[in-house]
């Protein structure tokens, strides 16, 4: 991949004047704001008539709709990372609950409390887990931690767990054994049934498929990378929002589907030489998901 090499802001406007994207008197603020590689490299593709051998452009394309979907897909991965944030600390919290309940609270610390490790990159891959909770359990500049190491000499796993990533955490579950990881599955049913009065059916698998899934999102999400046309392991957007609603309450969700629509209408007439109904298809969106 060849380097992009630095332009100045009339070279990027002949850029642009070369792929007959159109452009108005805000362009200088666009390219000051967010960059042009950011905006036309990242967001270009459903605006390509062709790929091959060299990309072209829908005739009337403009730097404005680019940029609008630049800053739709920046609202969508806010609002998506408050609800994967908040989904993290509810499978966290069940999680500790079961493993605290099963094998008392500094069990994380012993083998026994785990599956059978049957392979080398397993061991690899579980001794780095128990390295980041070492780091976290002596880290004496965490109040909460320091405070259980001076007046408790220990550091409960209900307390380690909101200190653990959504990655950290992911791993910690897949090497709990099986009927551990059934049981945190079959709690997340029973809530969703006491939450929404349907009964669903989640198993541990589907449980790992989901966290791995989030977890990838998330990342996504926190470090301000492209969102909106990201298919993780099978997971598009439209997955996404589906799978959240096992770890959301009503109102959290509610809240997440209203959000969507907001955002749907906010942004429904930005564009020309798409629709905003090609957007949400790039999601996963059905025809009919309003």
């Amino acid at each position: 991949m060849k380097n992009k090499p630095f332009l100045t802001h009339d070279k990027l406007i002949e850029k642009l004047v070369e792929n007959k994207i159109e452009f108005d008197d805000n362009v200088i603020n666009i390219l000051e704001s967010e960059g042009y590689y950011s905006i036309i490299t990242g967001y270009k593709d459903l605006f390509l008539h062709e790929r091959k051998p060299k990309e072209i452009y829908f005739p009337g394309t403009h730097l404005n709709e680019i940029y609008s979907l630049f800053d739709f897909d920046r609202e969508l991965r806010f609002l998506f990372l408050r609800k994967l944030i908040k989904a993290e600390t509810t499978f966290k919290t069940m999680m500790a609950y079961a493993f605290c309940d099963t094998y008392g609270d500094e069990a994380y610390t012993e083998i026994a409390s785990f599956k059978k490790l049957d392979n080398t990159d397993k061991v690899t891959e579980f001794a780095k887990l128990q390295d980041r909770i070492k780091k976290i359990t002596e880290n004496e500049k965490n109040k909460s931690i320091a405070h259980y190491l001076k007046d408790h000499k220990r550091v409960p796993f209900w307390l380690l767990v909101n200190y653990l990533d959504f990655g950290s955490s992911m791993y910690f579950y897949k090497y709990l054994d099986d009927n551990l990881q059934n049981l945190i599955a079959k709690n997340i049913g029973l809530r969703q049934l006491r939450l929404y009065n349907k009964k669903i059916f989640i198993d541990k698998y589907e449980i790992a498929k989901n966290i791995s899934a989030f977890s990838r999102f998330r990342n996504l999400c926190a470090h301000d990378e492209r969102f909106y046309c990201t298919n993780h392991g099978g997971y598009s957007i439209y997955t996404l929002f589906l799978k959240l609603k096992n770890l959301l309450s009503p109102n959290e969700y509610a809240l997440l589907e209203s959000g969507i629509k907001t955002i749907h209408d906010h942004y429904q007439d930005s564009f020309i030489t798409i629709s905003i109904d090609d957007v949400f298809n790039e999601m996963g969106f059905p025809k009919d998901w309003k």
